[in-house]
């Protein structure tokens, strides 16, 4: 039986108890720092009090989890598991019902780190890049189950390591957060060559006004 036609979230809720709750709390927090699927098999790493190794699969038509934390290793579904369910689950989700709002966020972010980079530096914004992302708070800790944990996480990355859809799904487990932060930091970027931009226009203004001062003041 395929993993798409067992692996649910009603699944994960009966088959973790209330270690459901904490998986999901996980997930939302992007703790997923690795995820592959081929086939019927999922595998990825999830980040808890150390970074624990997963697998998800079918067997005997019901799905199995190896995880190399305690109660994983125990034979119990544990909630790094569902964490990494979870995260399959909705990179398996069509964009449906995401709306307007969603495209138009993906729209205005990089697609890629070399795309971020290369506009970074043609915008002699680069040096934004290596800013800690824990900037990004006020904007994102609406969308994030606590503000605190948020903090904690960002403060360990850059803005380099978010400002692309493809950094940002390594960090963040859900869509919407993974492209507010992109957007964010797109947002930011900009803002900073405006304002690298006015100052170079602000500069020739003054460095074409030098000459005539200088001559008005010889004579």
């Amino acid at each position: 039986m395929p993993l798409a036609d067992v692996l649910t979230r009603a699944f994960l809720r009966a088959r973790a108890g209330y270690g459901y709750e904490r998986g999901e709390r996980y997930w939302k927090q992007g703790r997923v720092s690795a995820y592959a699927a081929r086939g019927d098999t999922v595998s990825g790493v999830v980040r808890g009090s150390e970074m624990y190794r997963v697998r998800l699969l079918v067997a005997g038509g019901h799905v199995e989890a190896d995880c190399t934390c305690p109660v994983g290793v125990s034979g119990l579904f544990c909630k790094h598991a569902v964490a990494l369910a979870l995260h399959h689950l909705e990179a398996g989700e069509p964009a449906r019902g995401r709306g307007a709002a969603g495209a138009a966020a993906v729209e205005g972010c990089f697609a890629t780190r070399g795309e971020l980079e290369a506009w970074a530096v043609q915008h002699r914004v680069a040096f934004e890049l290596a800013l800690a992302a824990d900037v990004l708070v006020p904007e994102l800790e609406h969308a994030h189950p606590s503000a605190w944990t948020l903090r904690r996480e960002l403060c360990l990355l850059t803005l380099r390591e978010l400002g692309s859809l493809e950094g940002v799904r390594r960090v963040f487990g859900g869509a919407q957060l993974q492209q507010l932060a992109a957007a964010a930091v797109a947002r930011r970027l900009a803002q900073r060559a405006d304002e690298v931009k006015a100052g170079l226009a602000e500069e020739r203004t003054r460095s074409a006004a030098l000459p005539a001062a200088v001559a008005t003041g010889a004579s």
